[in-house]
């Protein structure tokens, strides 16, 4: 009865991941602490698809098994290929464990860049102060553990489809060449940007840790900010010069707040015990830059429950 069909897909992915370490640690003089770790990484996935599906069987109780005897049918298939090589420095340092210091660089490259631009930098640089182990601290008797630090760093990110710098092409477009009628063709599908590079957030830390009767009531509060530059966006094109999407490094966006923690061991024996936590965080996001490229991108789609292709979201600098 109708136009009997039927389908088969199948998936294969596969991630693979190599990891080398070296530590190493040495305490000087019973007041210098050292401890340094090297990492050499390597990560690669690999994604295979097949599909292929019919209608109009000519003999419908064999399902999928004469897809070629079929009045009509579509095979598609499909790869995909990404790898990243990291490698990672990083000592810490302490004298009589009361002033901190921490030190870190990260180099990462990936396969979804192309030359130039695939690897990038990010160092890192944290200090902390443990102030509670202070003779005049300690004379005080109100603290258990009181500690000041602070940390600056970069981070990446590469969040892009493995093949964003080379230009796509659809097959099997319908066009007309002609007035004879429609054919199959192909077209520009999404344009493709060599000088993509490495998205990149800079951010600041500032926190303090105590702790009050013996470690039973404790204390953390963190100030953030962070600010993201070389953003990897998707934009839209017009249609008059082929449509689709473009991705592209553009804009600023900051992210700054706090975080407020609170943890006390209510109860602590040994038939049962109590500990509660309370966590209170504010961020405020803005937008700084959108690059000159536009005075507002669109991200998003399906306003209206999925109804509208209008863009749910908008960037626009200077709003939050």
């Amino acid at each position: 009865r109708g136009n009997p069909g039927a389908s088969r897909s199948s998936a294969e992915n596969w991630r693979l991941q190599g990891t080398a370490m070296l530590t190493y640690g040495r305490e000087f003089n019973g007041m210098h602490r050292v401890d340094a770790v090297a990492v050499f990484e390597t990560q690669k996935q690999i994604g295979n698809s097949f599909s292929a599906s019919s209608g109009g069987l000519q003999f419908p109780a064999l399902g999928f098994y004469n897809l070629p005897l079929a009045s009509s049918y579509q095979v598609g298939s499909g790869f995909s290929k990404e790898t990243i090589l990291s490698y990672l420095g990083r000592i810490n340092y302490a004298f009589r464990d009361k002033y901190l210091l921490s030190i870190a660089v990260r180099r990462d490259g990936s396969s979804k860049f192309r030359a130039g631009n695939k690897y990038s930098t990010f160092p890192t640089l944290g200090i902390g102060y443990n102030i509670g182990k202070e003779d005049f601290i300690r004379d005080l008797n109100v603290f258990h553990s009181l500690k000041i630090r602070a940390s600056w760093g970069k981070t990446g990110s590469q969040a892009v489809r493995p093949y964003a710098t080379l230009s796509t092409y659809n097959t099997n477009a319908p066009v007309a060449f002609n007035n004879s009628g429609v054919t199959s063709g192909i077209q520009l599908g999404n344009p493709g940007n060599p000088n993509l590079k490495w998205e990149t957030t800079d951010q600041f830390d500032i926190g303090i840790e105590s702790s009050f009767l013996n470690g039973r009531l404790s204390f953390e509060f963190d100030y953030f900010k962070k600010n993201t530059h070389d953003l990897l966006l998707n934009q839209a094109l017009p249609e008059y010069v082929g449509g689709g999407t473009l991705t592209q490094n553009v804009g600023e966006v900051e992210n700054k707040g706090f975080e407020l923690s609170v943890r006390g061991i209510i109860v602590d024996s040994k038939d049962w015990n109590w500990t509660s936590n309370f966590n209170i965080s504010r961020v405020k996001n803005r937008i700084l830059s959108l690059g000159g490229i536009a005075d507002r991108i669109g991200q998003g789609t399906g306003v209206g429950a999925g109804m509208s292709i209008t863009n749910e979201f908008m960037l626009i600098p200077g709003q939050s």
